[in-house]
């Protein structure tokens, strides 16, 4: 769960503050990916995260792997996947997640932020 906005800005959003749930499964060799808000944050939650769902395949892939760097203060990858990534690139994705995890909200391009 993270909020695409800072929730203690205006006093209305400390009262009604704007959630996304969103979690990511794989199943039978497919990946699922499922975002859930209060009907009344639809129009914020949409815009917010326009970007990924008018994506299309690898790219999209690539703005989740950004969002659940930037917004998931846990996460799990398998094991046995994330050790066939370059030690360059597991330090790329360790570092942008712990940059990000202490609230500085960096947001660069990298390929090995790429998680599928």
């Amino acid at each position: 769960m993270f909020a695409p906005i800072n929730n203690f800005i205006k006093k209305e959003d400390k009262n009604d503050p704007k959630f996304i749930m969103f979690n990511v499964f794989p199943l039978n060799n497919k990946c699922y990916i499922v975002f859930s808000f209060r009907l009344e944050h639809k129009n914020l939650i949409t815009k917010f995260l326009s970007p990924i769902l008018q994506a299309k395949g690898e790219h999209q892939l690539y703005l989740i792997s950004k969002l659940i760097l930037q917004n998931c203060e846990n996460f799990v990858i398998n094991p046995e996947y994330f050790n066939t990534f370059s030690e360059e690139k597991k330090n790329n994705v360790i570092e942008y997640f712990f940059r990000n995890i202490k609230g500085n909200k960096i947001n660069y391009d990298n390929k090995d932020l790429f998680l599928f």
